[in-house]
């Protein structure tokens, strides 16, 4: 007679009647046991994460990881001191711009304000002409392609808003993505105009000058505060695809978070946890721009030299040492008169800093 298995017989489904061999059973095996192991596993698993160390002197800091948790008492205990409305000429080292050049480009920021709603297309091609003297060099072609293309940029951003003036009241999550938005597009035509077709310092081959976004992290703080960037925006100079050393940061705001506004003083946290971030790279000077719709700013922090080894070493600063954060004027570039401060200023630093890479400058302090 053949043998029945029972447990088939009676509905219990099985993989294989052959067992495996005894060195395969795991240990602890049992259901019962399983939550014991489990518990055992996670007690493990906490203990080897050690607990943060305090801040130095300032032990109710948490250590922060991203930008965002920067706040004002971290401006307080780094001593970095915002200064606004400084004069553009304490900011940035004006006396580096190419005169030549300024005027090349005149039409653009020559334009009055109602030309530059309307878009007056003869007027401009009647300055560009003038300008030009008619030249028929490429170069030449370039600058006027440039020109019409900056133009058209800021005259796009002042058409989101026209007549009733509605930007002042952005209360709803819409408003302020769309002024975003058209803040970024106006800044990077102007920017990738001022770097490709004005002073031709972006190139398709290494070394070459960049208007993109980089990651900036902050290694030579203490532990309590380090933690890594995304800027907006960042001018670097790329010597080769992994070489790249960024010489501004540079944040875009929706109208709302304009100078002219109340909520203005939020963006300061932002503007120091970028700027200590970029200490990294240049430990005695940091420079960064603001665009907030049609207004633009210039910054310029000027870093003492024991200032970093003072926060890797101790962690603790004397209340002698601090950075002066100093922002400019604000450029309103509906008006000439803007568009001529953020030229000046814009074309200014990109020579001084070209200068730099190549060597033939030294560092630039106020009152040169």
């Amino acid at each position: 007679m053949p043998k029945v298995n029972v447990r088939a017989k009676a509905g219990v489904k099985i993989r294989s009647e052959r067992k495996p061999p005894k060195q395969f059973q795991p240990e602890n095996s049992h259901p019962e046991s399983r939550g014991r192991v489990h518990k055992r596993r996670r007690r493990r698993s906490s203990n080897a994460t050690p607990s943060p160390e305090p801040g130095p002197r300032r032990g109710y800091f948490h250590p922060i990881t991203s930008a965002t948790e920067f706040t004002k008492e971290h401006m307080d205990a780094l001593h970095m001191v915002p200064v606004l409305n400084c004069p553009i000429e304490e900011v940035v080292p004006v006396n580096h711009c190419p005169k030549d050049l300024l005027y090349r480009i005149r039409p653009f920021w020559s334009m009055s304000r109602e030309n530059l709603y309307n878009l007056n297309y003869d007027r401009l091609e009647a300055a560009i002409i003038e300008t030009a003297n008619g030249s028929n060099e490429s170069r030449e072609l370039r600058k006027n392609a440039g020109i019409r293309v900056c133009t058209t940029a800021v005259e796009n951003l002042l058409d989101v808003y026209t007549g009733d003036e509605s930007y002042e009241s952005e209360s709803d999550g819409d408003a302020k993505s769309w002024s975003k938005r058209s803040t970024t597009a106006c800044a990077d035509m102007l920017c990738n105009e001022f770097l490709r077709n004005f002073t031709q310092l972006y190139r398709r081959e290494f070394p070459s000058w960049h208007w993109h976004k980089m990651t900036l992290d902050t290694q030579v703080l203490p532990k309590w505060c380090n933690f890594t960037i995304r800027p907006d925006r960042v001018i670097f100079y790329a010597q080769a695809m992994k070489q790249k050393t960024p010489f501004a940061w540079v944040t875009i705001n929706p109208y709302y978070l304009a100078p002219t506004t109340n909520e203005y003083e939020s963006t300061l946290p932002q503007v120091a946890a970028q700027t200590i971030a970029m200490a990294r790279y240049h430990p005695r000077e940091v420079f960064g721009i603001q665009f907030s719709y049609r207004y633009v700013t210039f910054w310029r922090a000027a870093i003492p030299e024991n200032y970093l080894d003072l926060l890797s070493d101790s962690g603790d600063l004397p209340p002698d040492v601090s950075i002066e954060m100093k922002r400019s004027t604000v450029l309103d570039l509906e008006q000439p008169d803007g568009r001529y401060g953020f030229s000046r200023a814009l074309l200014s630093l990109l020579m001084y800093w070209n200068e730099q890479v190549s060597g033939k400058k030294e560092l630039w302090t106020t009152g040169q």
